[in-house]
């Protein structure tokens, strides 16, 4: 496994990377502009040359981004759907320009119709967006699992698979981003073997070996079953330490990159919690 965090990109791209280093990520994934606006232009080649350069000498690999906050294919409303799919479209473009290899991304709400309707959307949207950016080979986008409940699209891997179905020629191109958070949240016990070993298994069936490329390595504030979106530091929420080792057992996710999303509550938490992410891997590989 590659170990890493969502790293801020505040002061620029350069600064990303130095941030980084100094956490010893081997993995980073970023925001690639501002993630509260809907539009953030292309990227400057002079930055994108410098940032995958520096990538590069590193050894920091692969890079990871995080799509806006605000894109929601699954909406049915028509301004939100062309907005969220301009977006998505100028996205692309930025993660072609930083040599990205997975863009993840959130499926969104379906506002009330029901899941199979926004899971249709979802899935037309995306492949829309992937044509307007000129069907770009890299990245690949990830959809990721959310906590579930209400109206959200992608509690389980089959409503995942629903959006894969419904995007024609890109479905095929699809792959799964996994975050512990969410997956406790939406009812799988992460904390044990078997909880891991469950949900991945409906991600083979309803997806394929291999399927899962990326890992948000959360703990939960909420307890199983919430559907509360609320990350907390590695062993002080409801998850704690065993389901990060049972996870790192699972055959299916040796290899993969491991992000942290945990929250920014000093600087110390993102060394703190790496610390905790290796010395876990430690004790199951010695």
């Amino acid at each position: 496994m590659r170990f890493g965090v969502h790293v801020p990109v505040g002061g620029g791209l350069a600064r990303a990377v130095a941030r980084a280093v100094e956490l010893g990520c081997e993995t980073i994934q970023i925001f690639s502009g501002n993630p509260r606006g809907w539009r953030s232009g292309p990227v400057p080649q002079p930055a994108g040359d410098q940032f995958r350069a520096a990538l590069a000498r590193e050894g920091i690999a692969p890079l990871v981004v995080h799509a806006i906050y605000l894109i929601n294919p699954a909406s049915s409303k028509d301004d939100i759907r062309e907005k969220s799919v301009a977006a998505l479209a100028e996205l692309l473009g930025r993660c072609v320009a930083l040599d990205a290899a997975y863009l993840v991304l959130h499926p969104g709400s379906h506002g009330g119709d029901g899941v199979a309707a926004g899971a249709r959307r979802a899935g037309e949207a995306l492949a829309e967006a992937w044509s307007r950016a000129g069907k770009p080979g890299r990245p690949t986008i990830l959809l990721e699992n959310v906590a579930g409940g209400g109206m959200l699209v992608g509690g389980t891997p089959g409503e995942l698979a629903a959006i894969r179905e419904a995007a024609g020629e890109l479905g095929p191109r699809l792959g799964v981003c996994l975050d512990s958070c969410h997956a406790f949240a939406a009812g799988y016990d992460v904390r044990r073997t078997t909880g891991w070993e469950r949900l991945l298994a409906e991600v083979e069936q309803a997806w394929w070996p291999g399927a899962v490329k990326v890992i948000h390595a959360n703990d939960s504030v909420g307890g199983l079953g919430s559907h509360r979106d609320r990350h907390t530091h590695l062993g002080q929420g409801a998850i704690g330490e065993e389901g990060f080792r049972a996870m790192m057992v699972q055959p299916a996710l040796r290899g993969l990159p491991v992000l942290l999303e945990t929250p920014q509550d000093d600087p110390g938490h993102d060394v703190r919690n790496l610390k905790t992410l290796r010395r876990l891997w430690q004790e199951v590989t010695s």
